[in-house]
């Protein structure tokens, strides 16, 4: 499952309905799943990959597999 797929999810989780660009920047800094740092470097590998785990977790099975 790749990030977009998690961040998705997660906004139907929690707003259930499409949400908007403002709606997915919260569920995305919530999480920690940003792509990049705040000086504007590519975030390491490892980093992003413990911030996807953290927030996989946080989804029901029924939840992942939705579309």
């Amino acid at each position: 499952m790749d990030r977009l797929q998690i961040i998705r999810a997660l906004c139907i989780k929690r707003y259930k309905k499409r949400p908007t660009a403002e709606q997915i920047l919260a569920v995305i800094k919530k999480h920690g799943l940003n792509a990049y740092t705040n000086d504007g470097k590519r975030r390491q590998k490892n980093a992003m990959i413990e911030a996807m785990r953290k927030a996989l977790n946080t989804l029901k099975p029924s939840e992942i597999h939705r579309k």
